[in-house]
């Protein structure tokens, strides 16, 4: 259940974000209204998981414009974050003034620099819009849109983390595989890659012709085998379809929330099990729909300490009961700066800190530890800055 809703975070859309111990740390994204022409690094901002608590690193003093020579990447949306020991790799990903980005960058989230690995082999095409997830010792890139083709991409590429080696995959002979897409997402699970959800295009080839396509399949790829399969549902129940949702793994599970359908906005939550028996998805009932989020896109979210933080993301400003906007061909939107926090299994203390905040009970009596828990629950963020560093990344990542 969602057990609290903090406004005053970092107002982002389009974002990427990855949980590394009990820290969260989001990387760019942008706001409605500001500048996109200016040449700045890319934003991050770190959550203190225990204590709701927000802060932005500052920019690094070497930050420079010149791609080739920096080693901190410029302020960008579209792009991925995996999670890799205490390192977060930030691939792709593009602006309105430098365009797309296909450049690799490393942030070591224990000394918060910047570092851009030395990489062999060659990289994907410059993209946004793709997703990216790692196994082991190696970050897969799938799908996107590639910027200097203006086509959706249904290609898989690995990053061997190692030995700093990239590699398209060739799918094995005879393999199916998913349709051109981008804003889908991407997990892990075991030694397999989930991918469901995304944008395609009515051109089969996944060239642009402003005719969007969707499909609720989920598809399954094996990297020792190079092979997709589209795994085949219960009954065939899905989620409906959908792109810019949110996805996470808990516990062997492979859960969705929210996105947009080009029509509609979603703010429910779907699960799919691939140990069960029987293969299915089930939607997920909230019980406390006070802090529900609203219907939203291009959000994130990470667990950590086996909760869910869900952050950010956009809605349109008209957005009431029953959620349909259809109605509204070109809402205009509305760029959140709220963090939710879900609990899986809630605790007894969580549940009577919800009534005392709720009833606005005296609190005169609670020890001043689980004060403490009280009032981070309750209070909303605002976002305090590290004190300017005097050394930015290296060529050394």
């Amino acid at each position: 259940m969602f057990v609290t809703r903090l406004e005053g975070g970092p107002k982002k859309v389009n974002h990427a974000a990855v949980a590394i111990e009990d820290k969260i740390f989001c990387f760019g994204g942008y706001c409605s209204g500001e500048d996109y022409e200016e040449s700045r690094a890319m934003e991050v901002y770190v959550l203190d998981v225990d204590s709701l608590r927000w802060k932005m690193l500052p920019a690094p003093l070497d930050f420079t414009s010149d791609i080739c020579r920096s080693d901190v990447p410029y302020h960008r949306y579209g792009h991925s974050a995996a999670a890799w020991k205490h390192y977060a790799y930030i691939w792709g990903g593009r602006n309105d003034l430098a365009g797309a980005c296909n450049t690799l960058y490393c942030f070591d989230t224990e000394k918060t620099t910047w570092a851009r690995p030395k990489m062999h082999g060659r990289c994907p095409d410059k993209r946004d819009g793709h997703s990216a997830a790692i196994l082991e010792d190696t970050m897969y890139i799938f799908g996107g849109f590639e910027e200097t083709r203006d086509r959706f991409s249904s290609a898989i590429f690995a990053y061997h983390i190692l030995y700093s080696t990239w590699n398209t995959i060739r799918l094995a002979p005879g393999s199916p595989q998913p349709m051109p897409r981008d804003f889908t997402t991407m997990v892990p699970l075991e030694d397999k890659l989930y991918v469901w959800g995304g944008r395609g295009d009515l051109d089969e080839d996944g060239q642009h012709t402003g005719i969007e396509k969707y499909d609720n399949f989920l598809w399954r790829f094996d990297p020792r085998a190079c092979t997709w399969t589209q795994v085949e549902t219960l009954n065939g129940v899905a989620p409906p379809s959908r792109r810019s949702h949110t996805s996470f793994v808990r516990r062997g599970k492979f859960y969705i929330f929210g996105g947009y359908d080009g029509t509609d906005h979603f703010n429910d939550m779907w699960m799919f099990d691939p140990r069960a028996s029987e293969a299915k998805w089930s939607q997920i009932t909230f019980s406390a729909k006070k802090f529900v989020p609203k219907p939203r896109r291009r959000m994130a979210c990470c667990v950590a300490n086996d909760r869910l933080f869900l952050f950010g993301g956009t809605s349109p400003v008209t957005l009431e009961y029953p959620y349909s906007t259809s109605f509204l061909p070109e809402a205009p939107l509305f760029d959140h700066d709220d963090l939710f926090l879900m609990e899986f299994m809630p605790k007894l203390k969580t549940l009577a800190l919800m009534k005392v905040i709720q009833h606005d009970l005296p609190i005169h009596m609670i020890p001043k530890t689980i004060l403490w828990d009280m009032l981070c629950m309750k209070t909303p963020n605002s976002i305090t800055e590290v004190p300017q560093r005097t050394r930015g990344g290296n060529h050394n990542g």
